[in-house]
């Protein structure tokens, strides 16, 4: 699980300061959205009724929305993960969840 402190920066090299994970452990939406924003990453969750949840990932250069509707709130988060690992290969993120 990655954990953020309120001081966890990325350096210059884009290694994460105060970061721990363990990337056996279920994601956590909040953690997942906030490493999300910290590596420069654009997304969105919704919800509706009956645990169905609604994610998103843009690319602000290419303007590409990819999106998925996933049951229960884990599923989105492990969708946000699996995706921008996948399409943000080099980001300060992707070398956090990989």
């Amino acid at each position: 699980m990655l954990v953020l402190s309120d001081s966890a920066i990325a350096t210059p090299q884009g290694e994460p300061n105060n970061v721990s994970w363990n990337t056996n452990e279920a994601c956590d939406i909040g953690e997942i959205i906030r490493a999300l924003h910290e590596s420069k990453i654009c997304g969105g969750v919704a919800w509706a009724y009956d645990d169905v949840w609604i994610v998103t990932l843009t690319s602000m250069a290419s303007g590409i929305t990819l999106q998925e509707t996933v049951r229960g709130i884990d599923a989105a988060a492990e969708w946000l993960r699996n995706v921008a690992v996948e399409h943000y290969p080099d980001s300060v993120f992707a070398r956090w969840y990989r």
